[in-house]
């Protein structure tokens, strides 16, 4: 079967920091005997075309001239480039017109028998045309952002019956982006929505994790030696909650001076959260290593004693679908701190392999933390239990699963 993934995120190139989770899935899909063609926008110096050493072939369709113009996708995700730049709310039908010329071009040109579609809007809605007027199957991937961007549709119910009616099938990554997909549908409706959805989270290549990697450069790196590491991975970008365990480090202090925070990733809030940091005179201990590589991101897992994932829920409704940071937590066998949003609890057992705490509450985020750091033996239940849960969310399994749904549509 020959499958035509539509996205509005991918890597552009080899260790991009753009998230790879469609890559990742789409390889797998590759893996388990499916034939991949990948449709997503191009951005700067990527190429327009290319072909993976496992065969998946990548088209990259630009949406705007000059191609360094290019604002709307990439980077840091459609809907946080439309808040930041007036030129890429004007990029939102083009991309939308060209996105849908170059899926119904390839569909024919690559005799696609499947389409697999990555959030509601615009692959989504595209998907669904495709599968409306050209009677190919069509199935539906949402994370949580398309969700959030049909917010901003007029008649959004209407929208997502269209695309959910036009689908065999939908899978989503977590309880709550299930929750928040039928909200959208009628009552009277949903019994025949609900058969169409199952519940798949993304993956994690758990092998990456497997072996101790050598961390005393980076022990060097920051002069670590028995301090306490806590650990943020993310975009510095308001639903991902960094302000607020800057605001618990003064608590976990007093208890643990002897403890640093490294903050990996980089984000429209992150000068001010530093600047933030400097007035609290924190400096000595929060470290901001900027984006790394993947390999070095594992590096930085197996550093730390805690992972902090202190995640909102935004004014505007964003948050969580289900965190892969989460899940590359686990894989590494690291105990997660993490508030209890989106799909959280769907993976992080509160007292098991984790602990839950509420949103927004930094004086939670401190006491809990301070109790890990304190409980030794907590601390390597947590570990052992991480490891054993990341097996369930391994890209052999999660692959497997969605290799399933489509060879039996």
């Amino acid at each position: 079967m020959k499958v035509l993934v539509l996205t509005t995120t991918f890597p552009r190139w080899e260790n991009d920091t753009v998230p790879a989770f469609v890559y990742q899935l789409s390889e797998s899909l590759q893996k388990n005997g499916l034939e991949i063609v990948v449709l997503a926008p191009h951005d700067g110096n990527a190429k327009q075309f290319e072909e993976t050493t496992s065969g998946m072939k990548i088209y990259r369709f630009p949406y705007f001239i000059p191609h360094k113009y290019q604002k709307l996708a990439n980077g840091a995700g459609i809907l946080p480039n439309i808040k930041k730049s007036f030129l890429a709310k004007l990029q939102i039908p083009i991309l939308f017109i060209v996105e849908a010329f170059y899926a119904f071009w390839l569909v024919r040109k690559e005799a696609i028998d499947v389409v697999h579609t990555h959030w509601m809007v615009p692959s989504g809605l595209i998907g669904a045309t495709i599968s409306r007027f050209v009677h190919k199957r069509h199935i539906l991937t949402e994370h949580t952002a398309g969700i959030t961007a049909l917010d901003y549709f007029p008649f959004k119910e209407k929208f997502a019956q269209y695309i959910l009616n036009n689908c065999e099938k939908c899978t989503v990554v977590s309880t709550h982006v299930y929750n928040r997909l039928l909200d959208l549908i009628p009552t009277q409706e949903r019994a025949k929505i609900e058969q169409k959805i199952e519940i798949i989270p993304m993956g994690v290549t758990t092998s990456k994790y497997d072996s101790r990697t050598d961390i005393n450069a980076l022990k060097a790196k920051y002069g670590i030696q028995e301090q306490n590491v806590l650990l943020f991975i993310g975009r510095v970008a308001e639903k991902k909650g960094l302000a607020y365990l800057i605001s618990a480090m003064p608590k976990i202090l007093e208890k643990h001076p002897n403890t640093i925070l490294i903050v990996i990733g980089d984000g429209p809030l992150r000068s001010d959260i530093e600047k933030t940091v400097e007035k609290e005179n924190l400096s000595s201990h929060i470290v901001f290593a900027g984006t790394v590589s993947e390999q070095e991101k594992i590096a930085y897992l197996h550093l730390t004693d805690i992972l902090v994932v202190p995640s909102i829920v935004t004014d505007q409704g964003d948050t969580e679908g289900m965190p892969v940071v989460i899940m590359e937590g686990l894989a590494a066998g690291k105990p997660i701190v993490a508030s209890d949003v989106g799909g959280v609890s769907d993976t992080i057992v509160d007292g098991e392999n984790g602990i839950l705490v509420e949103e927004r509450k930094p004086g939670q985020l401190s006491e809990k933390i301070n109790e890990l750091l304190a409980d030794q033996e907590l601390k390597e239940k947590m570990e052992r239990n991480a490891a054993r849960c990341a097996k369930h969310f391994d890209w052999k399994t999660i692959g497997r699963r969605h290799a399933d749904i489509i060879k039996g549509l």
